[in-house]
């Protein structure tokens, strides 16, 4: 939305032209005299001055020259009855943005203000740094300007970072697991081939002393029960 100060001292064609640029979407102001209409085109929020020539208190060739005196860039639309080449000129060289001589056409007055604002530079951004005193925040980056963001290790201690520590549930599975996983490394496997127990019988018979037992299917019945197994002194040749 673009803000509109219009300078004229009739009233009529100021309440007019109010109501037209109103209806474009543009906010609007008026002001019916040169200090008042000088004073309100200071402001820095104005976007285009419909400035009229003949005023009260202070001319529109003086209001214009004084107001691009103090910096203003706001764009300048002149209304005037005076329609000389001279007068022209010279609202151009003191600043003026446009020149339209009374009567006009309020089609034609609606599409020079377009074309005014269609050339106006884009708004810079509002700063997002608010001060208190020696106090500055920056709400965009939610800090203070000179105040480094905190580094990773800290927001680790402070346990921001879910990378820190394993969850205590999970070391406590991870022990079971390794735990059962010796317990079945220290059983014998179950139902041992008869193949196998052949093998064994055959190389029995120079191992059965030390085993203390004449039962070469001794130990392969032990393990098809599951139950452990007992450390042999000596190794069985070929199982």
């Amino acid at each position: 939305m673009s803000r509109i100060l219009i300078i004229e001292d009739d009233r009529a064609i100021a309440l007019g032209l109010r109501l037209n640029l109103r209806r474009d979407g543009h906010e609007v102001r008026i002001a019916q005299d040169g200090e008042t209409g000088l004073r309100m085109a200071l402001e820095p929020d104005v976007d285009l001055i419909v400035l009229d020539v003949m005023l009260p208190g202070r001319n529109g060739y003086e209001l214009l020259k004084e107001v691009r005196k103090q910096g203003s860039t706001a764009s300048v639309l002149m209304l005037t009855a005076k329609g000389m080449e001279s007068d022209k000129i010279l609202g151009l060289k003191l600043g003026a943005d446009d020149y339209l001589s009374k009567p006009f056409g309020l089609g034609e007055l609606l599409a020079r203000v377009e074309a005014l604002l269609r050339r106006r530079p884009a708004a810079p951004e509002k700063s997002t740094v608010i001060r208190f005193g020696p106090v500055e925040v920056d709400l965009d980056r939610q800090m203070s300007p000179g105040t480094a963001p905190p580094s990773t290790s800290a927001r680790r201690s402070s346990g921001c970072c879910a990378c820190s520590s394993p969850p205590t549930a999970a070391r406590s599975a991870a022990t079971t697991s390794l735990r059962a996983a010796g317990a079945r490394s220290t059983r014998a496997p179950r139902g041992r081939s008869t193949t196998s127990s052949a093998r064994c019988g055959s190389s029995w018979s120079s191992t059965r002393r030390s085993l203390g037992t004449s039962s070469p299917c001794a130990v392969t019945d032990t393990a098809s029960r599951g139950d452990p197994l007992k450390v042999l002194p000596t190794e069985l040749p070929g199982c």
